[in-house]
């Protein structure tokens, strides 16, 4: 497993004059400094007979690590100067010249199983659509109460003219209450019903067509947002009077994506019946008695249990040929150097003081072969998660609280 290592190198300098009534002669103070701007490091593999592997319809994928980055902004000078004019009995004139780069960093999290979670559920969404199974184990928990939702349903015109004339003589409580319970028994019954029947119909169609196929099967989850940090100068060195003031802050884009080939053994696996493509089964029972669990849903709102519980007791019906996990970190990084003078001692005015800009990119990327598909992790949502249909979610919420 070599690893190779290069070095993006950049030379800070700085060159200050100290110009002082009091003295004879002005004060130069300069220095010049390597530093390290981006280190690239790269892990590769090799596997000579991977082309026989491939022809066997074998494993054949390999782990590879990289680490990389550029500087967008080359060279550039900052000049920076003030004096302390006639207010003292003496004058001090000072200036600076400076070539400043700046360290870029990653954010302090490179990983996140939140996002890797959901590109893993969008591979098994995936191959759970190829081979048309379905979750029937909680429809047929709560099929006896199926009588009161077709009921219901069929109520739901003479229920709204009863609302609209108890409206009048309740000064609009009555339909609230009515918005209220349709709202609910729509969202939570009659719509997951429709669609409850819809998934075990296809199922079972899916079983009787059931054939043995080969699938190559991709999926991808993203997360983008904002860090900051202080990035590390090898200058220390500042014009009289002065104070150098210096900001890091980062967009990154983090991203999981997992691909695989799959056979569909199927039509000839004996172990494999119409519970198992109904998901009716010893390994359903906790995720089903979690979904009959009394306001699980708010729960899974801001955490995933329903989804943990689901996965973790569920295996693939799919034999794995290959399957890999690529995670991709991109990171624009801006540097921001500033010279002030502000609350000095020795009364320095600035008469120059610019801000100065640095730029560079950063990508971290990793592949790591599986074995098999993972479970997912428990995790609490992130805000852009809770936030998916998130008027639904309100509704939800405020038909349970009865206002």
């Amino acid at each position: 497993m070599p690893v190779e290592t290069s070095k993006v190198i950049g030379i800070e300098s700085f060159r200050t004059i100290t110009t002082d009534s009091r003295n004879a002669s002005p004060s130069i103070v300069q220095d010049s400094t390597p530093i390290t701007l981006v280190t690239t490091s790269r892990t590769r593999n090799s596997l000579p007979n991977w082309r026989d592997k491939v022809r066997r319809n074998q494993d054949a994928s390999l782990p590879y690590s990289l680490t990389t980055g550029k500087c967008l902004t080359i060279g550039g000078v900052m000049q920076v100067s003030g004096t302390t004019g006639q207010k003292f009995p003496y004058r001090i004139d000072t200036s600076g010249r400076y070539k400043l780069y700046g360290v870029p960093r990653f954010p302090n999290d490179t990983t996140d199983s939140e996002t890797r979670n959901r590109a893993l559920k969008k591979m098994k969404d995936q191959l759970a659509g190829r081979t048309g199974s379905a979750h029937a184990m909680a429809p047929l928990a709560e099929a006896r109460e199926l009588s009161a939702l077709v009921r219901q349903a069929a109520m739901l015109s003479t229920n709204f003219a009863v609302a609209c004339l108890e409206a009048k003589r309740t000064k609009g409580r009555s339909w609230v209450r009515y918005m209220q319970d349709t709202w609910l028994g729509y969202n939570f019954a009659l719509a997951p019903m429709i669609g409850d029947i819809s998934n075990i119909g296809n199922a079972i169609a899916s079983y009787i067509a059931r054939q043995d196929s080969d699938v190559r099967l991709r999926a991808t989850a993203t997360k983008r947002g904002l860090y900051t940090y202080d990035p590390s100068t090898s200058v220390t060195s500042t014009p009289i009077g002065f104070a150098l003031y210096k900001k890091g802050s980062g967009t990154y884009e983090l991203s999981y994506r997992f691909v695989g080939g799959f056979e569909l053994a199927l039509a000839s696996a004996n172990d494999y019946s119409l519970l198992d493509q109904l998901g009716i089964g010893f390994s359903a029972i906790p995720s089903t008695l979690w979904e009959l669990t009394a306001f699980s849903w708010l729960f899974d709102y801001f955490t995933n249990v329903g989804e943990f519980l689901d996965d973790v007791f569920t295996s693939s019906p799919a034999n794995t040929v290959y399957l890999v996990e690529n995670r991709m970190l991109r990171c624009r990084c801006t540097h921001s150097f500033e010279f002030s003078a502000k609350g000095n001692p020795n009364g320095i005015i600035p008469i120059e003081s610019p801000m100065q800009h640095r730029q560079f990119e950063l990508m971290q990327f990793q592949r790591t072969p599986l074995a098999a598909l993972p479970h997912a992790t428990l995790v609490v949502k992130h805000q852009d998660s809770v936030a998916r249909n998130s008027v639904s979610k309100l509704l939800n919420l405020l038909s349970v609280l009865k206002l």
